[in-house]
């Protein structure tokens, strides 16, 4: 098992790259099975808000009334 100094290790150099640049280095960074680990909760909520829905075709983050 990981160190606890691992883990926040890892949190302090993630803090250091600004998140395109780490989109740009790892785009597996947003497979949604592991963006927890490496994407800091503002950020995720960024990113969702970008997302378009397959529903409606519009940026409504999973909120539209369409059936």
């Amino acid at each position: 098992m990981a160190s606890r100094d691992y883990f926040d290790k890892r949190k302090l150099v993630l803090g250091e790259i600004s998140l395109d640049e780490r989109i740009d280095q790892w785009v597996w960074i947003l497979d949604k099975r592991i963006i927890k680990r490496f994407v800091t909760l503002k950020e995720r909520e960024t990113l969702v808000q970008g997302l378009i829905c397959q529903k409606c075709g519009a940026k409504c983050k999973g909120y539209c009334d369409v059936s």
